[in-house]
Protein backbone atom coordinates (compact mmCIF):
# COMPACT_ATOMS: atom_id res chain seq x y z
CA UNK A 1 0.00 0.00 0.00
CA UNK A 2 2.83 2.37 0.87
CA UNK A 3 4.63 1.58 -2.41
CA UNK A 4 1.43 2.20 -4.38
CA UNK A 5 0.94 5.56 -2.71
CA UNK A 6 4.55 6.48 -3.44
CA UNK A 7 4.11 5.59 -7.12
CA UNK A 8 0.91 7.62 -7.38
CA UNK A 9 2.49 10.66 -5.73
CA UNK A 10 5.46 10.47 -8.09
CA UNK A 11 3.30 10.19 -11.22
CA UNK A 12 0.75 12.90 -10.43
CA UNK A 13 2.73 15.87 -11.79
CA UNK A 14 4.08 14.22 -14.98
CA UNK A 15 0.71 12.73 -15.92
CA UNK A 16 -1.20 15.96 -15.32
CA UNK A 17 1.33 18.08 -17.23
CA UNK A 18 1.41 15.67 -20.16
CA UNK A 19 -2.38 15.57 -20.31
CA UNK A 20 -2.64 19.36 -20.08
CA UNK A 21 -0.10 19.99 -22.84
CA UNK A 22 -1.54 17.28 -25.11
CA UNK A 23 -5.13 18.47 -24.70
CA UNK A 24 -4.13 22.10 -25.23
CA UNK A 25 -2.12 21.38 -28.38
CA UNK A 26 -4.80 19.16 -29.90
CA UNK A 27 -7.63 21.58 -29.18
CA UNK A 28 -9.43 19.65 -26.45
CA UNK A 29 -8.86 22.63 -24.14
CA UNK A 30 -9.34 26.17 -25.51
CA UNK A 31 -6.05 27.39 -24.04
CA UNK A 32 -3.82 27.60 -27.11
CA UNK A 33 -2.98 31.27 -27.76
CA UNK A 34 -2.64 32.73 -31.22
CA UNK A 35 0.95 32.78 -32.47
CA UNK A 36 0.77 36.49 -33.27
CA UNK A 37 -0.68 37.53 -29.91
CA UNK A 38 1.38 38.79 -27.00
CA UNK A 39 0.89 35.51 -25.14
CA UNK A 40 1.86 33.61 -28.27
CA UNK A 41 5.12 35.56 -28.47
CA UNK A 42 5.88 34.85 -24.82
CA UNK A 43 5.20 31.09 -24.89
CA UNK A 44 8.49 30.20 -26.70
CA UNK A 45 10.38 32.17 -24.03
CA UNK A 46 8.83 30.38 -21.05
CA UNK A 47 11.14 27.32 -21.32
CA UNK A 48 14.19 29.56 -20.91
CA UNK A 49 12.88 31.01 -17.67
CA UNK A 50 12.01 27.57 -16.33
CA UNK A 51 15.41 26.26 -17.42
CA UNK A 52 17.17 29.02 -15.47
CA UNK A 53 15.15 28.13 -12.36
CA UNK A 54 15.88 24.43 -12.85
CA UNK A 55 19.62 25.06 -13.19
CA UNK A 56 19.74 27.31 -10.11
CA UNK A 57 17.71 25.06 -7.83
CA UNK A 58 19.27 21.93 -9.26
CA UNK A 59 22.68 23.20 -8.22
CA UNK A 60 21.43 24.42 -4.84
CA UNK A 61 19.94 21.04 -3.98
CA UNK A 62 22.79 19.13 -5.66
CA UNK A 63 20.69 17.57 -8.38
CA UNK A 64 23.06 18.09 -11.29
CA UNK A 65 20.93 15.89 -13.51
CA UNK A 66 18.19 18.51 -13.37
CA UNK A 67 20.61 21.25 -14.40
CA UNK A 68 22.03 19.29 -17.34
CA UNK A 69 18.61 18.19 -18.57
CA UNK A 70 17.27 21.75 -18.30
CA UNK A 71 20.15 23.11 -20.38
CA UNK A 72 19.59 20.47 -23.06
CA UNK A 73 15.84 21.13 -23.15
CA UNK A 74 16.33 24.89 -23.44
CA UNK A 75 18.70 24.44 -26.39
CA UNK A 76 16.32 21.94 -27.95
CA UNK A 77 13.45 24.40 -27.64
CA UNK A 78 15.51 27.08 -29.37
CA UNK A 79 16.39 24.74 -32.22
CA UNK A 80 12.83 23.53 -32.76
CA UNK A 81 11.34 27.02 -32.67
CA UNK A 82 13.90 29.08 -34.57
CA UNK A 83 15.66 26.61 -36.89
CA UNK A 84 12.54 24.83 -38.11
CA UNK A 85 9.55 27.19 -37.85
CA UNK A 86 8.03 25.17 -40.70
CA UNK A 87 8.53 21.49 -41.38
CA UNK A 88 9.63 19.59 -43.29
CA UNK A 89 12.20 21.59 -45.25
CA UNK A 90 14.62 20.65 -47.99
CA UNK A 91 18.31 20.07 -47.55
CA UNK A 92 20.67 18.90 -44.84
CA UNK A 93 19.01 21.18 -42.30
CA UNK A 94 16.19 18.66 -42.19
CA UNK A 95 17.63 15.37 -43.38
CA UNK A 96 20.71 15.57 -41.15
CA UNK A 97 20.32 18.30 -38.50
CA UNK A 98 16.75 17.59 -37.43
CA UNK A 99 17.08 13.82 -37.72
CA UNK A 100 20.33 13.97 -35.78
CA UNK A 101 18.84 16.10 -33.02
CA UNK A 102 15.89 13.70 -32.80
CA UNK A 103 18.46 11.12 -31.68
CA UNK A 104 20.97 13.25 -29.80
CA UNK A 105 18.55 15.18 -27.57
CA UNK A 106 16.73 12.09 -26.23
CA UNK A 107 20.07 10.33 -25.94
CA UNK A 108 21.49 13.08 -23.76
CA UNK A 109 18.34 13.19 -21.62
CA UNK A 110 18.57 9.44 -21.11
CA UNK A 111 22.22 9.85 -20.15
CA UNK A 112 21.31 12.64 -17.71
CA UNK A 113 18.57 10.53 -16.16
CA UNK A 114 20.87 7.60 -15.45
CA UNK A 115 24.27 9.07 -14.61
CA UNK A 116 25.40 9.54 -11.03
CA UNK A 117 26.00 12.97 -9.55
CA UNK A 118 29.67 13.97 -9.75
CA UNK A 119 29.48 17.74 -9.27
CA UNK A 120 29.07 20.24 -12.08
CA UNK A 121 32.55 21.72 -11.59
CA UNK A 122 34.36 18.39 -11.50
CA UNK A 123 35.94 16.63 -14.44
CA UNK A 124 32.79 14.63 -15.17
CA UNK A 125 30.64 17.75 -14.90
CA UNK A 126 32.79 19.70 -17.34
CA UNK A 127 32.75 16.79 -19.79
CA UNK A 128 28.97 16.65 -19.61
CA UNK A 129 28.73 20.36 -20.34
CA UNK A 130 31.12 19.94 -23.25
CA UNK A 131 28.92 17.14 -24.57
CA UNK A 132 25.99 19.56 -24.74
CA UNK A 133 28.15 22.06 -26.62
CA UNK A 134 29.37 19.39 -29.05
CA UNK A 135 25.83 18.24 -29.81
CA UNK A 136 24.67 21.83 -30.36
CA UNK A 137 27.64 22.57 -32.63
CA UNK A 138 27.04 19.43 -34.68
CA UNK A 139 23.41 20.41 -35.26
CA UNK A 140 24.37 23.96 -36.25
CA UNK A 141 27.02 22.70 -38.67
CA UNK A 142 24.45 20.52 -40.39
CA UNK A 143 22.00 23.42 -40.56
CA UNK A 144 24.62 25.74 -42.07
CA UNK A 145 25.52 23.15 -44.69
CA UNK A 146 29.25 23.09 -43.93
CA UNK A 147 29.45 19.30 -43.92
CA UNK A 148 30.93 17.64 -47.02
CA UNK A 149 28.26 16.48 -49.45
CA UNK A 150 29.41 12.88 -49.25
CA UNK A 151 29.19 12.89 -45.46
CA UNK A 152 25.75 14.51 -45.61
CA UNK A 153 24.49 11.75 -47.89
CA UNK A 154 25.84 9.01 -45.64
CA UNK A 155 24.39 10.61 -42.50
CA UNK A 156 21.03 11.16 -44.17
CA UNK A 157 20.86 7.50 -45.17
CA UNK A 158 21.76 6.36 -41.67
CA UNK A 159 19.42 8.74 -39.86
CA UNK A 160 16.47 7.95 -42.13
CA UNK A 161 17.05 4.22 -42.47
CA UNK A 162 13.91 2.13 -42.29
CA UNK A 163 13.93 -1.11 -40.37
CA UNK A 164 10.18 -1.52 -40.73
CA UNK A 165 7.50 -0.56 -43.21
CA UNK A 166 7.28 3.15 -44.00
CA UNK A 167 3.72 3.16 -42.68
CA UNK A 168 5.25 3.22 -39.18
CA UNK A 169 6.54 6.79 -39.59
CA UNK A 170 4.20 8.06 -42.29
CA UNK A 171 2.23 10.25 -39.88
CA UNK A 172 5.20 11.69 -38.00
CA UNK A 173 8.14 13.98 -38.67
CA UNK A 174 10.34 11.61 -36.70
CA UNK A 175 12.39 9.13 -38.74
CA UNK A 176 12.24 5.49 -37.77
CA UNK A 177 15.63 5.34 -35.97
CA UNK A 178 14.57 8.24 -33.74
CA UNK A 179 11.17 6.68 -33.08
CA UNK A 180 12.72 3.36 -32.12
CA UNK A 181 15.30 5.05 -29.90
CA UNK A 182 12.62 7.11 -28.14
CA UNK A 183 10.56 3.97 -27.53
CA UNK A 184 13.60 2.16 -26.14
CA UNK A 185 14.50 5.15 -23.94
CA UNK A 186 10.97 5.28 -22.53
CA UNK A 187 11.11 1.56 -21.74
CA UNK A 188 14.47 1.98 -20.00
CA UNK A 189 13.19 4.89 -17.92
CA UNK A 190 9.99 2.99 -17.12
CA UNK A 191 12.07 0.06 -15.88
CA UNK A 192 14.18 2.46 -13.83
CA UNK A 193 11.03 3.94 -12.30
CA UNK A 194 9.65 0.50 -11.46
CA UNK A 195 12.95 -0.46 -9.86
CA UNK A 196 13.23 2.77 -7.86
CA UNK A 197 9.89 4.61 -7.84
CA UNK A 198 10.33 8.26 -7.01
CA UNK A 199 9.61 11.78 -8.25
CA UNK A 200 12.89 12.12 -10.16
CA UNK A 201 12.53 8.83 -12.05
CA UNK A 202 8.91 9.65 -12.91
CA UNK A 203 9.88 13.15 -14.04
CA UNK A 204 12.55 11.91 -16.45
CA UNK A 205 10.10 9.40 -17.90
CA UNK A 206 7.62 12.21 -18.46
CA UNK A 207 10.38 14.43 -19.88
CA UNK A 208 11.24 11.79 -22.47
CA UNK A 209 7.59 11.49 -23.54
CA UNK A 210 7.23 15.28 -23.73
CA UNK A 211 10.46 15.51 -25.74
CA UNK A 212 9.08 12.98 -28.20
CA UNK A 213 5.96 15.13 -28.54
CA UNK A 214 8.01 18.28 -29.10
CA UNK A 215 10.16 16.64 -31.77
CA UNK A 216 7.14 15.18 -33.50
CA UNK A 217 5.23 18.49 -33.58
CA UNK A 218 8.10 20.58 -34.93
CA UNK A 219 6.95 23.32 -37.27
CA UNK A 220 3.47 23.46 -35.73
CA UNK A 221 3.57 26.84 -34.05
CA UNK A 222 3.68 26.80 -30.27
CA UNK A 223 3.35 23.03 -29.86
CA UNK A 224 7.08 22.26 -29.35
CA UNK A 225 7.47 25.01 -26.75
CA UNK A 226 4.42 23.81 -24.83
CA UNK A 227 5.81 20.30 -24.64
CA UNK A 228 9.24 21.58 -23.56
CA UNK A 229 7.55 23.80 -20.96
CA UNK A 230 5.74 20.75 -19.60
CA UNK A 231 9.01 18.81 -19.48
CA UNK A 232 10.79 21.55 -17.51
CA UNK A 233 7.81 21.91 -15.18
CA UNK A 234 8.07 18.17 -14.45
CA UNK A 235 11.70 18.58 -13.46
CA UNK A 236 10.89 21.50 -11.16
CA UNK A 237 7.98 19.61 -9.58
CA UNK A 238 10.22 16.60 -8.96
CA UNK A 239 12.86 18.87 -7.46
CA UNK A 240 10.27 20.39 -5.12
CA UNK A 241 9.16 16.92 -4.03
CA UNK A 242 12.75 15.85 -3.47
CA UNK A 243 13.46 19.00 -1.46
CA UNK A 244 10.41 18.35 0.70
CA UNK A 245 11.53 14.78 1.23
CA UNK A 246 15.02 15.89 2.22
CA UNK A 247 13.59 18.32 4.76
CA UNK A 248 10.69 16.40 6.28
CA UNK A 249 11.08 12.67 5.56
CA UNK A 250 13.44 10.10 7.03
CA UNK A 251 15.86 8.75 4.42
CA UNK A 252 15.57 5.13 5.55
CA UNK A 253 11.87 4.71 6.29
CA UNK A 254 10.46 7.65 4.26
CA UNK A 255 8.27 8.43 7.26
CA UNK A 256 7.86 11.99 8.59
CA UNK A 257 10.98 12.97 10.50
CA UNK A 258 11.79 15.26 13.40
CA UNK A 259 11.40 18.47 11.40
CA UNK A 260 7.95 17.37 10.22
CA UNK A 261 7.03 16.58 13.84
CA UNK A 262 8.15 20.01 15.02
CA UNK A 263 6.29 21.64 12.14
CA UNK A 264 3.08 19.83 13.09
CA UNK A 265 3.59 20.72 16.74
CA UNK A 266 3.96 24.36 15.76
CA UNK A 267 0.65 24.29 13.90
CA UNK A 268 -1.09 22.51 16.77
CA UNK A 269 0.39 24.98 19.24
CA UNK A 270 -1.08 27.96 17.39
CA UNK A 271 -4.44 26.22 17.09
CA UNK A 272 -4.38 25.42 20.79
CA UNK A 273 -3.62 29.06 21.60
CA UNK A 274 -6.55 30.24 19.49
CA UNK A 275 -8.89 27.68 21.00
CA UNK A 276 -7.73 28.50 24.54
CA UNK A 277 -8.23 32.19 23.90
CA UNK A 278 -11.67 31.56 22.43
CA UNK A 279 -12.76 29.27 25.27
CA UNK A 280 -11.35 31.63 27.86
CA UNK A 281 -13.17 34.58 26.33
CA UNK A 282 -16.43 32.59 26.26
CA UNK A 283 -16.04 31.64 29.93
CA UNK A 284 -15.28 35.23 30.87
CA UNK A 285 -18.34 36.45 28.98
CA UNK A 286 -20.54 33.84 30.68
CA UNK A 287 -19.28 34.83 34.12
CA UNK A 288 -19.94 38.49 33.39
CA UNK A 289 -23.48 37.73 32.29
CA UNK A 290 -24.10 35.65 35.37
CA UNK A 291 -22.90 38.44 37.62
CA UNK A 292 -25.15 40.93 35.89
CA UNK A 293 -28.07 38.57 36.30
CA UNK A 294 -28.76 38.39 32.57
CA UNK A 295 -28.75 34.60 32.59
CA UNK A 296 -30.83 34.19 35.72
CA UNK A 297 -33.72 36.56 35.38
CA UNK A 298 -36.70 35.66 37.42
Amino acid sequence: MWILRKIIHALIAPVLLLMLSYMTINGFLPLMPDVGSLTGRLVPLVPYGLAILAVIFGLIYRHERIAYAALALALGNGALVYLWPAAPVAGASWTVAYAGMALLLPGYLLYAALFSAQGIFGVQGILRLLLIAIVAQAVLMAVDGVLPSGLEAVLADLLHGRLFDKALDSGSHLPQPAMLFLAAACLILLANFIRQPGPMAAAFLGVMIATAGALDRVGEGLAPSLYVTAALAMLLAALAQEAYGMAFLDELTHLPGRRALFNDFSRLYHRALIRTYRDGFTSLLARSLRRSGALYRK
